[in-house]
């Protein structure tokens, strides 16, 4: 199952609903929260039911700069990481 909801405005509160709903056994493939002001608390939210998310293959974050470092580092901990998930992360140009 895919849920792609990208700039809807979402923020960082579904991002805690979704993580619930992840560590519930929801069997989600593919989530795509595409420039939706997530930041480095929404995506450690996320972060935390990765581990409990085996199905997950993608995770698009792009278009959120506000995930920041903080929130990069807490999904690429050995615990959540998936490859699929790293080019969908965001990067921000100095």
């Amino acid at each position: 199952m895919s849920l792609h909801v990208p700039f809807t405005g979402v923020g960082d509160g579904a991002c805690a609903a979704l993580a619930r709903a992840l560590r519930g056994g929801a069997a989600l493939t593919s989530l795509d929260l595409a420039g939706n002001g997530v930041g480095a608390a929404g995506a450690e939210s996320l972060a935390t039911a990765l581990g409990a998310a085996p199905r997950l293959a993608s995770l698009c974050l792009s278009a959120n700069s506000g995930v920041g470092p903080r929130g990069a580092v807490s999904l690429c901990h050995p615990a959540t990481h998936q490859a699929a998930w790293l080019p969908c992360l965001p990067t921000h140009s100095p």
